[in-house]
């Protein structure tokens, strides 16, 4: 019997043609892939935090964070939850206001981290499931 997606640890965990050394020795590796994928990722949107801080000095830069906040800010207006606005429930959460209360360099910063964790994520999950599963095959008994 075997459980979850290649390289997941209850696919290993339950895998019949690994043995118990091998399967030890893949939960490591693939725990040290994991933690080197997660500092690549954290390092990429921290540089691009730290970008969007420095760049929030333009204008041009705080006028598009502006118009992404315009369309999001439209597309949850047209949002309704138990009939309420999805907007103006977020507009009155103590943490929009916190957020809200930043400089604007500390919004530029979470804003363009947080983009970039949107765009990345995705694939990188791709990623390292098919890098996973490579793994846990290389430690199979042949």
């Amino acid at each position: 019997m075997e459980i979850g997606i290649n390289g997941s640890l209850a696919h290993v965990l339950t895998n019949d043609n690994m043995s118990t050394a091998n399967k030890s020795k893949c939960l490591k590796e693939i725990s040290k892939e994991n933690l080197k994928d997660t500092l690549k990722i954290t390092t990429v949107a921290a540089g691009a935090a730290g970008i969007g801080a420095l760049a929030s000095k333009s204008n041009r830069f705080v006028d598009v964070l502006k118009n992404v906040r315009t369309l999001v800010g439209n597309a949850l207006s047209r949002v309704s939850i138990d009939d309420k606005n999805l907007k103006e429930l977020i507009k009155n959460s103590n943490l929009y206001k916190n957020f809200n209360a930043l400089p604007k360099p500390a919004k530029a910063a979470i804003a363009t981290g947080s983009a970039i964790l949107a765009l990345i994520l995705p694939s990188a999950a791709i990623s390292s499931t098919s890098k996973l599963g490579y793994i846990e095959g290389k430690h199979e008994n042949k």
